[in-house]
């Protein structure tokens, strides 16, 4: 976070974000298999980026690209021998951000009863959904709601969250 925040500083145009991978034939292959280094799980990198991904939009600053591209080579040749890598990793990120913004909000609102209906621009239902309903499933499980079901609403920017009451949060 203070790489990013000494980052920011520099006022850039745009950002990259790209988390630490060991790379077949590295030397960090060499210091991971020597046990001096020891690479993120996923999900801390997920929730790393999701902050620098708030850092750097607080700040105005385009993030552009999370995580490596996924290639045909890259994935499945076997160059990636450890670390946080995934071929959706971008959109974990989008997803835990709006999983986040939208806990908050729950959490600073008045969000009563057994379903929830959030709000989102169509291009970003499924970053609200997360991964296979994962962050619904959350919601529901971290603030008891029976039902949490996320619609599209052309009228929202893509990065915001109508809750209950038509209270509208950024992600």
């Amino acid at each position: 976070m203070e790489t990013g925040r000494r980052i920011a500083e520099l006022a850039p145009d745009f950002i990259r974000i790209y988390p630490t991978v060991v790379l077949a034939g590295s030397t960090l292959e060499k210091w991971y298999r020597k046990g001096m280094y020891q690479p993120p799980a996923l999900d801390a990198a997920v929730d790393l980026v999701q902050r620098l991904y708030g850092l750097f939009r607080a700040q105005s600053i385009p993030v552009i690209r999370m995580g490596l591209q996924a290639t045909d080579d890259f994935g499945a040749s076997g160059a990636v021998l450890a670390g946080p890598w995934h071929p959706a990793f971008g959109h974990l990120v989008l997803c835990a951000a709006f999983l986040a913004a939208a806990s908050r909000a729950i959490s600073e609102g008045d969000c009563r009863g057994l379903e929830l209906v959030l709000k989102v621009h169509p291009r970003s239902v499924s970053r609200m959904r997360g991964m296979r309903n994962a962050s619904c499933k959350l919601l529901k499980q971290d603030f008891g709601f029976r039902r949490v079901d996320v619609a599209p609403d052309p009228a929202l920017a893509e990065d915001e969250i109508a809750v209950q009451g038509g209270r509208i949060v950024k992600v």
